[in-house]
């Protein structure tokens, strides 16, 4: 079961940043999760709810956004949505495509709430960490 070790790495990365970020109390954590991650969302849900009450000594809210896979065509540099295992551009017909988006867990951002409250469901942000530029 990978998807413990990944939400594991995700909450180091997280851990890192509370302490970086020491004015509140973290309260949730937002990642995009696309088609070829290669997890299952609802055991990696289960695996960052454990771990995080391990880590934390309180549960934080997992906010998991599905990301399309988009692919991006060598010929003539389009980027297609992809639905299906057909790895082809929607512009020329090419198959000369990688994947751009949709193969990953990607950290977005890290809330922190004003209150020392556990329940992460009643509080108010004080703080937004976005991860991506």
């Amino acid at each position: 079961m990978h998807e413990r070790s990944l939400a594991s790495s995700l909450l180091q990365q997280v851990s890192q940043l509370a302490h970086d970020f020491r004015d509140g109390h973290l309260a949730s954590v937002e990642v995009e999760v696309g088609p070829l991650s290669g997890i299952e969302p609802t055991l990696f849900e289960v695996a960052f709810h454990d771990l995080a009450v391990e880590r934390f000594g309180h549960d934080v809210e997992l906010i998991m956004r599905e990301v399309p896979m988009v692919l991006l065509c060598e010929t003539c540099r389009q980027q297609t949505r992809c639905d299906t295992v057909d790895f082809q551009c929607d512009k020329c017909g090419g198959n000369s495509v990688r994947v751009a988006s949709g193969d990953a867990v990607i950290l977005v951002s890290v809330d922190f709430a004003t209150d020392a409250s556990p329940d992460a469901n009643s509080h108010e942000t004080a703080m937004t960490v976005p991860t991506r530029r």
